[in-house]
């Protein structure tokens, strides 16, 4: 005999879901850039952010040196992303990042592969280079909470062959 006090508990542990953070549910249709607003706060500039010095880092897949700097890849190419927070004591960082063509997250589970989300800054994307472009651009959106979205550096790729030209 389940008891009426055990029903109610029964009954809002199947309703109830937790609430997703905002990394997750940023829609397609909700553009990365300052002229946005996200979560009733307008989108800050990396220079304005709540934290100086968030950026993207990035490894080729397979190895293990994360790298802050720029990218090369030479034709087809992964990569695994994600963010690099100087400041220790910021532990609840999601992201969302977005790529310019030439590239796209896989498994493409957000804007058909144009964007990638994680619920913690040292959790990696997976970025898949079709090789087709000699520059790919990519930059994120990062909160703690609810705050105000602020906007990393852009991280450039660029094709082995174009960057030993300049």
């Amino acid at each position: 005999m389940i008891l009426p006090h055990m029903r109610i508990l029964l009954f809002l542990s199947v309703w109830f879901v937790p609430a997703a953070g905002f990394a997750a549910w940023l829609k397609c249709y909700v553009e990365l850039d300052t002229d946005e607003i996200i979560m009733n706060y307008d989108v800050l500039p990396p220079e304005q952010a709540k934290v100086p010095g968030v950026e993207i880092m990035g490894r080729e897949s397979g190895t293990d040196e994360w790298i802050r700097e720029s990218l090369t890849f030479e034709n087809e190419q992964t990569f695994q992303l994600r963010l690099h927070v100087p400041d220790d004591s910021l532990q609840n960082v999601q992201y969302v990042m977005e790529v310019s063509a030439g590239a796209r997250f896989v498994p493409a589970n957000m804007c058909e592969g144009r964007r990638a989300h994680a619920a913690r800054h040292d959790t990696p994307v997976t970025l898949q280079v079709d090789g087709n472009s000699d520059e790919i651009v990519v930059w994120a959106g990062w909160a703690t909470g609810h705050e105000a979205v602020s906007l990393t550096p852009k991280l450039v790729l660029k094709r082995a062959e174009a960057s030993n030209e300049l």
